[in-house]
């Protein structure tokens, strides 16, 4: 065992192989959902399918959700409890938009509307006001786990915690209390509500149990080799699993359908273990379906990435694609489909779907301003408002029971509507002069980026004898702080510097502006690179009344001989290329700005043909992607040992970029990289 673990965090990285899993699981969900929405009959094939997704299903995704909340480990417990909350939310805008996606077609149908349509109907009405599915159940772990990071509960007891909850959901189920809240609220979590999809309570245990396997995969030396002592016992689980299932009812498929989804809907420990070796099973199979250390080379599988997206946007998916199956069912007149009709509503929802979130993306990108979540919900409040007195409305003449005549229920139905229209309208005018000062801010920046950019341009190559420097910077906002400069002397010698001010926006660009130019001044003057940046350190220090500084790295070369006298001023380690990579740790003195008379000491070295130096900022190695990992100075050495030394700068900046893809870019990003090529 003490092979395949380190007692250190080695294997930081997201697990691609749980990302497909979600992925693939996703493609089942449309499957399924064509029949079980659309309330139809299930053929043999689609019945086994059935059976085989029971031992994988929603635990994939829930199971897939904890293991990557172990990587986040800087995720605080408020913003946890937060998205737990939206999470709950969404679950019930999202049945609110069922039911109107059920209903908007009634007027067109009603007259050929059958008994078995609509009592179909009714029902799902009903079912949806109140739906609990995996949503409700991500949020609820999302709380949970906000309780044990704000507790500071140690890693081992997520799993026990969620074996706890698989031992004890059972034993709830059915109870009542005298408290009619209180029966309600464990009918929603144990799960014996027909409203209920999935099942709370059961389905946590799954994502307790895969934030503890996130935690110890951190610790995996050599994934390979786990996966190789993990499949064969997975695989005898699996086994012996599916074996007791077909003694016990292999006689009777339909049987065997109805035991399976009872046991996927209220998993006992029997279930949960089983289920998570058929996890387990899965990843692994798809690790080395998709292991390519030895196939850099070969170019990408669209079907893998494909399946990959689904995994990103399952949320997405999962809520929209119920939308197709409603719709149609809606238009049928409520009643159920042939199988082939199934099949291809199947192919419709994945195209339909497909297109709604691409479109959502494209606006979202194209939007100048993003509106809060919340005042999302506050304009939609009047229509949300309106649509629960229609529902209320409907219920309370379905059961002949009037807790209110029509002239009062008009009288409240108008008044709640105006107060609400007027409150929504209030918060528009807030908003429409908060977004003009916003433009108005917004051009300002847009000036000084265009003034920035040609004080350090985005990109700029330089070239003298047979060195050859390329650079690249972009700032995390219109204009950011960090800065590079190459200046070239009379004699042919080579001036480089690398800065990273302090703060970002406007300020820390006018203090870059004024640190590059005295340097560049200095520099000019023909004083060595611990001279510059002694003095600009003391003239900085006379008149900086925010205490504002800049890491600085200044060095001279000349293009003959390879030789750089450099000197650093406390900025981040170069990075040495050749036959290996490597950092550079020279004497590192104090940031400029911060105390006068610091002593900067001065060091030489010598880049030979075929050897190289990367200067680069911390935005660099402080990237972070959406696991919360940091991209680290290991995989910025690793890059430069891979990667040719003409394409270092554009490489780096791309597998930075990648690294991050989705999230906003928190820190500028900037590179210099000086190359000595062969004769």
């Amino acid at each position: 065992m003490m092979k395949l673990f380190s007692t250190e965090e080695v294997n930081t990285g997201r697990q691609k192989e749980f990302d497909l899993l979600k992925g693939i699981f996703m493609i089942f969900i449309f499957l399924l959902n064509a029949f079980r929405m659309t309330l139809s009959g299930m053929t043999g094939a689609v019945r086994g399918i059935l059976i085989f997704a029971t031992m994988s299903g929603a635990a994939i995704y829930l199971f897939a959700m904890g293991f990557v909340m172990a990587y986040g480990k800087r995720t605080k417990p408020k913003e946890l409890a937060g998205r737990g909350l939206r999470l709950i939310l969404y679950q019930y805008l999202v049945n609110l938009v069922y039911i109107a996606v059920l209903v908007f077609p009634y007027p067109l149908v009603m007259n050929r509307l059958t008994g078995a349509g609509a009592e179909n109907l009714r029902k799902l009405i009903w079912v949806h006001f109140q739906y609990i599915d995996i949503f409700f159940a991500a949020g609820l772990f999302y709380l949970l786990l906000a309780l044990l990071k704000k507790g500071r509960s140690r890693e081992w007891a997520y799993p026990l915690l969620g074996v706890f909850f698989a031992l004890i959901a059972p034993l709830l189920q059915g109870k009542s209390f005298d408290i009619p809240v209180l029966s309600y609220v464990l009918k929603v979590i144990a799960g014996e509500a027909s409203f209920v999809s999935v099942i709370p309570l059961y389905y946590v245990s799954y994502a307790l149990i895969g934030a503890g396997a996130g935690y110890l995969y951190r610790h995996i030396k050599d994934r390979r080799r786990f996966y190789l002592a993990a499949l064969p016992v997975c695989g005898v689980f699996a086994a012996a699993w599916w074996i007791r299932v077909f003694l016990l009812y292999g006689s009777d498929p339909e049987l065997m359908a109805a035991v399976m989804e009872e046991g996927y809907a209220h998993p006992d420990i029997l279930h949960v273990i089983a289920s998570l070796a058929h996890v387990l099973l899965f990843a692994g199979i798809l690790f080395f379906l998709t292991d390519r250390k030895r196939e850099e080379e070969k170019r990408e599988n669209p079907v893998e990435t494909g399946i990959m997206r689904y995994a990103g946007h399952i949320s997405e998916y999962y809520a929209l694609h119920i939308t197709v199956y409603f719709a149609a069912l809606s238009f049928h007149g409520y009643i159920g489909f042939e199988p082939l009709q199934c099949f291809l509503l199947m192919l419709l929802s994945m195209v339909l779907t497909e297109l709604m979130v691409r479109t959502g993306e494209r606006l979202e990108s194209k939007r100048e301003k993003k509106i809060e979540n919340r005042a999302i919900l506050i304009y939609a409040a009047p229509y949300w408002f309106m649509m629960f007195l229609l529902i209320f409305r409907v219920y309370q003449l379905n059961h002949s029971r009037t807790f209110l005549s029509p002239q009062q229920f008009e009288m409240v139905s108008w008044w709640g509507f105006v107060v609400m229209i007027a409150a929504a309208q209030i918060l528009f005018v807030r908003n429409k002069k908060m977004a003009e000062e916003k433009a108005r801010e917004q051009a300002l920046l847009d000036t000084a980026k265009e003034i920035q950019d040609g004080i350090v341009p985005r990109n700029k190559e330089f070239a003298a004898g047979n060195i050859r420097i390329s650079a690249f910077a972009q700032p995390a906002k219109s204009v950011g702080g960090d800065f590079y400069d190459i200046v070239p002397f009379p004699d042919g010698r080579v001036g480089i510097v690398m800065g990273d001010v302090s703060g970002k926006g406007i300020p820390a660009a006018l203090f870059m502006s004024m640190v590059k130019t005295m340097i560049r001044d200095r520099l000019m003057t023909g004083l060595s690179p611990e001279e510059v940046l002694c003095r600009v350190n003391d003239e900085v220090c006379a008149e900086n009344p925010k205490g504002m500084f800049a890491t600085v790295f200044a060095g001279v070369m000349d293009p003959e001989t390879g030789e750089l006298v450099y000197a650093n001023a406390g900025h981040t380690f170069p990075v040495m290329t050749g036959e290996s990579a490597a950092f550079l740790e020279p004497d590192c003195g104090c940031a400029i700005g911060l105390f006068e008379d610091v002593e900067i000491l001065r060091d030489t070295m010598v880049i030979k043909p075929g050897e190289g130096l990367l200067l680069y900022t911390d935005g660099t190695t402080e990237a972070v992607n959406r696991a919360k990992e940091q991209y680290g100075e290991e995989r910025l050495l690793k890059i430069c040992s891979q990667t040719a030394s003409g394409d270092l700068v554009r490489t780096v900046a791309e597998d930075v970029l990648q690294f991050s893809s989705g999230l906003t870019q928190f820190d500028d990003l900037t590179l210099l990289a000086v190359q000595h090529l062969k004769a």
